[in-house]
């Protein structure tokens, strides 16, 4: 009997149980769905503005810490910069900027081979400028190394802080060094400052305000016809030919003809998809135009129409959408490659002395080669 009161027992039970499940409304889950969905969105920007507020503080931090470590240095410089009372007053009798330049580096340390001691030279450019003497310091430091580009073209060594691929920093380089590490094209993506060593120009970089530029005494060297300008040409076309593999094209020696490199359409990729490498090709094209050698009856002149010629060819596959690994490129990004052409390249090219190439003009090359006249 006590069994069956048992089984009488879990039967109501389950009945309570069905009842208390069919009176549960459906939406009520749904909406505690929306309750907890809410709750966490709450919470992602409640952590997104404590990460906010906590980057802030830091920001505010490190910028108090550089502003201390400015002062200690400062303070140890003071005994450095001992020695310069003299030439302080020196400078203040002298009106030209130029002038002062070449004071201070007449008065500069220098060692056995007549470089600057470059761990020196810091804390007596800040006291410089410190008394208002040197009010351009990016401009005073491509002074400096305005004898930079004859000399890192003839093969010297010169000044410079580079990463190389193998992960070692270097502070003096050659050319040949910088060829040799260029054969790594995801380093040429990535180091923003070795296209200025490889393509001077008149203009100072936006991203490398010290770096060299072109002076007329620079440009007289690559033109002056002498051995040493031989060297200096012959190092700058293999610059020029080291990145056209970048930009996904192919030098042929034998026959001096640029072609589309297999893997063109990755290059285009990236190319158009970092703007930054549309500037390195402006700067490719107003270098070579100082230069003699790169001109129509120059000895190189075949490299630069020939690298313009497949510029253009690569432009035309974009536009046309004859390639279709390459339709994932936005309208805006092929536009802007057609703007680009238009308003720089075209007028660098002319300078180049190339007769100018049109977008949807430019009948196709055989076999996808610019053949272009022997220098």
């Amino acid at each position: 009997m006590n069994n069956i009161g048992d089984s009488e027992q879990v039967v109501t039970a389950n009945a309570w149980i069905k009842t208390d499940l069919d009176e549960i409304d459906i939406s009520d889950v749904g909406d505690a769905r929306n309750v907890a969905d809410s709750q966490g969105a709450a919470s992602s920007r409640q952590a997104g503005m404590v990460y906010a507020f906590l980057s802030t503080i830091g920001r505010g931090i490190v910028a108090w810490l550089r502003r201390v470590w400015s002062r200690i240095l400062c303070l140890f410089s003071k005994a450095e910069v001992a020695g310069l009372a003299d030439l302080v007053e020196l400078l203040k009798q002298v009106g030209s900027e130029e002038e002062r330049f070449h004071i201070i580096q007449k008065n500069l340390t220098c060692d056995e081979e007549n470089r600057l001691l470059w761990d020196e030279t810091p804390a007596r450019i800040r006291h410089l400028a410190s008394k208002g003497l040197l009010t351009d310091v990016a401009a005073f430091c491509r002074f400096l190394r305005r004898d930079d580009i004859t000399k890192f073209f003839c093969g010297e060594e010169v000044r410079a802080k580079i990463t190389l691929p193998d992960g070692r920093q270097v502070r003096y380089i050659t050319i040949y060094m910088l060829l040799e590490a260029s054969r790594n094209l995801a380093w040429l993506e990535k180091t923003h400052n070795v296209v200025q060593r490889f393509f001077p120009s008149e203009t100072v970089s936006g991203p490398q305000p010290r770096s060299a530029v072109f002076t007329e005494q620079s440009i007289k060297d690559f033109n002056d016809g002498s051995s040493r300008a031989k060297l200096m040409c012959s190092n700058l076309s293999l610059s020029w030919c080291r990145w056209l593999p970048f930009l996904g094209m192919k030098v042929n020696f034998e026959t001096q003809t640029v072609s589309l490199s297999e893997d063109y359409v990755e290059r285009v990729e990236n190319y158009a998809e970092n703007i930054h490498n549309c500037f390195r090709i402006s700067r490719m094209l107003a270098s070579v135009s100082k230069i003699d050698a790169f001109q129509p009856d120059g000895q190189y002149h075949w490299e630069v129409a020939g690298f313009y010629r497949c510029l253009v060819e690569q432009i035309n596959i974009l536009s046309e959408g004859s390639e279709p690994q390459l339709a994932r490129l936005s309208e805006s990004q092929v536009a802007y490659l057609r703007e680009t052409h238009q308003k720089h390249w075209l007028e660098r090219a002319r300078k180049c002395g190339i007769k100018p190439l049109h977008h949807f003009s430019l009948e196709p090359c055989i076999d996808h080669q610019a053949r272009c006249p022997r220098g």
